[in-house]
């Protein structure tokens, strides 16, 4: 009995640049009797003489679905798309393809028929790019096909060695402009963060960047700490693979913090037990982890003396120091300000011993210590991450997997995060592909890393000359404002939280103002010639393929793509991408791609 055929992988997003042909018409990509995926397929293909053949009548059987296709000019090549409803019957798929002249001439017609069954695709393109990254890129979904999306996963929980030398050398700390200050540096932060989200290909390094610092959400509350701020990002960006306990401690210890939650001005006399209580509420081991309101006050004693001192101004930049005591001028204490008794705390059993002077810092120290390899803390912190890479309401078997590789591996990020995406089911179910609705910051970017190489920015202009600097206040617009949100949680990782109807009209009211430039504060103009003229495409449905294939990874519907299609040719039904008066089209198309519940989709 002979293996079953693989479903084919590698279905790129242009057609080839070396195709001979053996006929009159052809398809370039893919061979007669091809296992297709069932989410869909394009296929490119291409006629002999393009003098004779305009236009290309396809009919797909068993869906009776009929379509008519240009055929590029100069190249001879059309697009067609096969769509689940074509993909996912019982039976092969038929498709009869015949090359006509659309003149009236006396050119016979040339016919083709291809066969075609199909299966469910294991190839991780959704998880890997959808997920793991912030969108796809034609050189990521090359990348995710070139290597299988196991060796994908492994080299993202490896950043240190992904060459990023092309984004590093784009000079990206311009963006901050560290001359401002105030809620302009903020917003320069918030562009900066996008930058990197949007442009490294240290992908999923910028995916735990980003759900660490929401994990562990702190702003600076007299809006004064800019640089603390930026310190807060960068610093989680460096620990994003590191152990969950230098986590714990960097955000215990981050000025932010202390201020957001009043640690600053906890004393022995004056007891704060803001950030004791969040700590265990919203950091480690959750609401339902286990302590009650007789584990707050010890550990808040705990954290006495944790606080922060301003260091610089203009920027003004806050540490964190621990203040055991104070002392008068002529050296006599004035008075204590760490509580130096032994502490008792119920919950976990544990006595931490009380330290005198600067040896107070290694109660917190020691506490955070234990947290951070805590059950609970392993189950509340592996059922976000499983949000995140899964599904609003994943399969504990996710989660469970997170904590036994958190506890074998002492915390480890990469072994707890890579037991998620690894885990022997994650590609086969396929039920919680595509089923997470982006947050306004992954919107945001996911449109940069699709779309911005056919974007100009005008760099002589006082403005930042990147166009994530264009971007930022569409995030803020619609709900994602990280440097003032009040809200202790930080943001929700289900996708629920982000469907409402304002926050998809500021979404893409945001991009389309910048797709078409129609707000008139920005120098941005869209040319995609180059762009196109690199991936080899010349009429609509090619290029409405090579579009939607980035920005809904290959998912996308018969009328999404009808429809940009029809948008593309416009009025006139014809399009020219290298013609001037056409990047207009191309404005036109992207604003309708924002709107689309296959771009709105992770």
């Amino acid at each position: 009995m002979g293996a079953t055929p693989a479903v084919v992988q590698s279905l790129p997003l242009s057609p080839p640049a070396d195709f001979q042909m053996q006929g009159e018409i052809e398809l370039s990509t893919v061979e007669n009797n091809a296992v297709l995926p069932e989410r869909g397929a394009t296929l490119f293909g291409m006629v002999a003489d393009a003098e004779s053949y305009d236009m290309v009548m396809v009919t797909v059987e068993p869906s009776g679905r009929e379509e008519m296709l240009d055929v590029g000019p100069t190249t001879g090549q059309f697009a067609m798309r096969l769509f689940p409803e074509d993909l996912q019957g019982d039976g092969p798929v038929t498709v009869q393809m015949t090359a006509m002249s659309s003149s009236g001439s006396d050119v016979l017609p040339a016919e083709i028929e291809y066969t075609f069954t199909s299966a469910p695709a294991a190839d991780g393109i959704e998880q890997a790019l959808g997920r793991i990254s912030f969108g796809a890129t034609e050189a990521s979904l090359v990348r995710i096909q070139e290597i299988g999306f196991e060796a994908f996963v492994l080299e993202q929980l490896d950043p240190a060695n992904i060459d990023d030398s092309a984004f590093e050398s784009s000079n990206p700390d311009r963006i901050l402009n560290l001359g401002l200050t105030g809620g302009r540096l903020m917003s320069n932060i918030i562009a900066y963060n996008i930058n990197h989200a949007a442009y490294s290909e240290r992908q999923l390094q910028e995916v735990m960047t980003l759900f660490w610092s929401n994990h562990f959400h702190a702003v600076p509350t007299d809006g004064s700490a800019e640089m603390s701020e930026l310190d807060e990002w960068q610093g989680y960006r460096a620990l994003a693979f590191s152990t969950f306990g230098e986590l714990l401690e960097f955000s215990a210890k981050n000025p932010n913090m202390m201020a957001f939650l009043d640690n600053q001005d906890s004393r022995f006399e004056n007891l704060n037990q803001n950030y004791a209580r969040e700590i265990l509420e919203l950091h480690t081991v959750g609401v339902n982890g286990g302590y009650t309101d007789d584990d707050i006050d010890p550990v808040a004693r705990i954290f006495t003396g944790w606080t922060r001192d301003r260091v610089s101004e203009n920027p003004n930049i806050d540490e964190f120091v621990f203040e055991a005591q104070e002392f008068r001028d002529n050296g006599s204490l004035r008075r204590q300000i760490h509580d130096p008794e032994d502490k008792f705390i119920p919950f976990l059993n544990v006595t931490i011993e009380g330290n005198e002077g600067p040896e107070g810092i290694q109660e917190g120290e020691q506490l955070l210590e234990i947290l951070s390899m805590h059950p609970s803390t392993q189950s509340f912190v592996c059922g976000k991450l499983a949000e995140v890479f899964v599904s609003d309401s994943p399969d504990a078997k996710y989660a469970n997997a997170c904590a036994a590789a958190w506890q074998s591996s002492g915390g480890e990020v990469a072994e707890f995060v890579g037991a998620i995406l690894l885990h022997p089911d994650y590609l086969g179910d396929v039920e919680n592909r595509r089923n997470k609705v982006k947050t306004p910051y992954e919107f945001a970017v996911s449109y940069l890393r699709n779309f911005s190489p056919g974007y100009m920015v005008d760099n002589s202009s006082n403005e930042v000359g990147f166009l994530t600097s264009f971007f930022d206040d569409i995030v803020s617009d619609a709900g994602m404002n990280f440097n003032f949100y009040p809200v202790p949680t930080g943001f929700s990782e289900k996708s629920s939280s982000w469907n409402s109807t304002g926050t998809l009209i500021e979404e893409q009211r945001g991009i389309i103002d910048r797709v078409r430039n129609s707000d008139g504060r920005h120098d941005i103009e869209l040319d995609m010639t180059e762009v196109l003229e690199q991936a080899g495409l010349e009429t609509a449905e090619e290029v409405a393929a090579y579009l939607l294939g980035l920005a809904a990874i290959e998912n996308y519907s018969e009328t999404e793509f009808n429809s940009l299609v029809a948008e593309l040719k416009g009025t006139d039904n014809v399009f020219s991408p290298y013609e001037e008066d056409e990047d207009r089209a191309l404005e036109r198309g992207l604003g309708l791609i924002v709107s689309m519940p296959s771009f709105k989709m992770q």
